[in-house]
């Protein structure tokens, strides 16, 4: 894939200026904004116990017909 080729496609999918909190590609899926609350996590090379910050992450949901295809 081309280095920047992504970007046409960003940005209907931009959550700024939108407070939609999903988007529908008939056929193959739902892209959905979810929250993240902060939370503690480990270091595992040191052990050390660090913060995670809270953020806002993409979940993806395949349609059944995608899953069929996939599957078959």
């Amino acid at each position: 894939m081309r280095r920047g080729s992504w970007k046409p496609l960003s940005g209907p999918f931009t959550p700024k200026g939108s407070r939609r909190k999903r988007y529908l590609i008939p056929e193959v899926g739902t892209l959905h904004f979810a929250h993240r609350s902060a939370r503690k996590g480990r270091n595992h090379a040191t052990g050390e116990e660090i913060q995670i910050a809270a953020r806002r992450v993409v979940t993806f949901k395949a349609t059944k017909t995608l899953q069929d295809r996939v599957n078959s």
